[in-house]
């Protein structure tokens, strides 16, 4: 690794970074990290880290604090408080020195916050780490009582960080995703999501102009990996006489920096298809178009339930429980109240075209793209597909974000996600009147035919062994997690270690053509939260309603690829 350090730093300085946190004796990799050593690089990271909020910032280090005290692990937990005051706390940082800009320099003087430094500081002092986890955890609570503070869609960039807004690239070499850095926009635009990412331009040395999305609070490797398992399934089918499908499977650029920080390409002209849907039902604005999806959901829920309370763990339990004809009935009034705001996204493609065959070749990219998506996302078991998580571009491709949810972990949550992809009638409907189940059967089963030759399959499943030799840390704490629910377990570092291997088995049967019933099965009954009666119930869904092609095949281990897609 030192030799690859000194002959080529800039392919082995990230995972070094990464690997210096996590490994408990870093003297193992000092030599490779010093001879790759880029002061502008870590300073670059720095700086990104400082445009994530700096209360969230806070949050962030006090857990990491406080579950290292909780485990008894005192000098992690020291650590973490010593990086915070050096940096979220600090009113000039390592490498970047006083550039950290006005929000930066103003939160560390706040009252609240000079008080909460305070007392950390001496709970640190002590050596009980049963009472540092419990002050820490009066601490964190107190922090989320503060008020939010409002922000606007757009500031200036040294609002956040004066060293981007003064960097020079004829001075220093930085490269980022696309090309070699000339300078900032000295403008931020900033996104109202939870984490409340920041939009940043950076002008390239061939006078390029690269959009980026600078995520904070968050380890984007799960997310690189599999974009280029993406990025691998495309070219594949490019390669493999597919080229339509694989040109619609459309990826873009994930830079992790730090487990903290990365850097996300922007897709250009790609609004969120929630946001489509909302303009085009004429509801305006997202508190309408809330509300309509509240109706629908309250609509269902009073026939279900009656006056349940939704945030209790006993409506979650009588959701689950709820008696097929009852369910029927609550899907049919959820309904009602969707009926009226059908066939968005087909408006949408007709309004983007300039005749009927510009809208032609946008409806054939998006149904290539549909059947792309649905056929990459089943591979790798990308949950979470709230529309918000579906971007349309121009021309009608689909693009999948947020891939955090992936390798089955949906069938993870308390309450299981079922279904190998998103396939509502709004995604359908673009594909109407020509039968959109057809188009998309015949579509799917051209990709997994051809993801399923031994030739095809062979690169995809050298990626996937990276998960298992080098699993993301939330991979891990998530495995040791549920390791400890089970109470079956006996050895629970064993059965976290063992969860990664497990994850990617299942990948790897998808590209043989095992039975998706059974995998999912696998899933639900690996779930610890699910007690009993729930997992029962939940893997008789996944097996299907009598005459249907799931019942059908369900003792069958391994499918043809028609049969294959009739059960998904």
């Amino acid at each position: 690794v030192e030799r690859l350090a000194r002959s080529s730093p800039s392919s082995v300085r990230d995972a070094l970074r990464f690997a210096s946190e996590k490994l408990k004796d870093t003297t193992l990799i000092r030599a490779a990290r010093d001879a790759c050593r880029d002061d502008v690089a870590e300073a670059f990271v720095l700086a990104c880290e400082g445009l994530h909020e700096p209360e969230k910032r806070l949050a962030e280090g006090l857990d990491v604090a406080r579950k290292a005290a909780r485990n008894g692990d005192l000098p992690k937990a020291r650590e973490a408080w010593s990086r915070l005051k050096k940096t979220t706390l600090g009113d000039e940082w390592p490498l970047v020195g006083t550039g950290i800009g006005s929000r930066n320099e103003a939160f560390p003087a706040e009252a609240f916050v000079r008080s909460l430094r305070k007392k950390a500081d001496s709970l640190m002092s002590l050596d009980d780490h049963t009472k540092i986890a419990k002050g820490l955890d009066g601490l964190r609570a107190d922090l989320k009582k503060q008020p939010r503070k409002s922000v606007r869609p757009t500031c200036p960039l040294d609002k956040y960080s004066g060293w981007l807004r003064d960097f020079d690239g004829a001075q220093s070499l930085l490269h980022v995703p696309g090309g070699r850095v000339a300078g900032f926009e000295p403008s931020l635009d900033v996104l109202p999501s939870k984490q409340v990412p920041k939009k940043m331009s950076v002008h390239a040395t061939d006078a390029r102009r690269l959009n980026f999305l600078v995520k904070g609070g968050e380890d984007l490797r799960n997310d690189a990996r599999v974009e280029s398992l993406f990025e691998a399934i495309s070219v594949t089918l490019k390669t493999k006489g597919c080229r339509g499908i694989g040109n619609a499977l459309r990826t873009y650029a994930v830079a992790p920096l730090s487990p903290r920080v990365g850097l996300v390409e922007w897709v250009p002209a790609s609004p969120p298809v929630k946001a489509i849907l909302l303009r085009e039902f004429g509801l305006g604005d997202s508190t309408k178009g809330e509300a309509l999806w509240i109706r629908a959901q309250r609509a269902r829920d009073s026939l279900l339930l009656g006056d349940a309370d939704k945030a209790s763990k006993g409506f979650t339990k009588k959701r689950l429980r709820v008696k097929p004809q009852e369910a029927s009935q609550a899907l049919f009034a959820a309904r009602k109240v969707l009926d009226a705001t059908s066939g968005g996204l087909k408006r949408h493609l007709e309004k983007l075209s300039s005749s009927a065959e510009a809208f032609l070749c946008k409806r054939r990219t998006y149904a290539y793209s549909l059947a792309a998506t649905c056929a990459a996302g089943y591979v790798v078991g990308l949950g979470d597909r709230h529309l918000d998580n579906f971007l349309l571009s121009g021309d009608g491709a689909l693009v999948h974000i947020d891939l955090g949810y992936s390798f089955g972990t949906g069938a993870l949550l308390p309450v299981p996600e079922l279904i190998p992809f998103r396939l509502t009638r709004e995604l359908e409907a673009p594909l109407e009147p020509v039968g959109a189940r057809r188009v998309l059967t015949s579509h799917l089963e051209t990709t997994f035919r051809t993801l399923r030759q031994p030739r095809a399959r062979a690169p995809l499943l050298g990626l996937l062994e990276a998960f298992v030799r080098e699993p993301v840390l939330d991979w891990l704490r998530g495995a040791k997690h549920d390791a400890s629910l089970d109470r079956d377990a006996d050895d629970v570092e064993a059965g976290a270690a063992a969860a990664p291997e497990r994850r990617v088995a299942t990948a790897r049967g998808k590209l043989f053509g095992a039975n998706p019933c059974h995998l999912l099965s696998r899933e639900v009954a690996g779930n610890p939260m699910l007690e009993a009666d729930m997992g029962q119930r939940a893997r008789t869904v996944v097996s299907g309603l009598e005459n249907s092609a799931r019942h059908g095949l369900r003792h069958q281990a391994t499918l043809n690829v028609e049969d294959q897609v009739r059960v998904l």
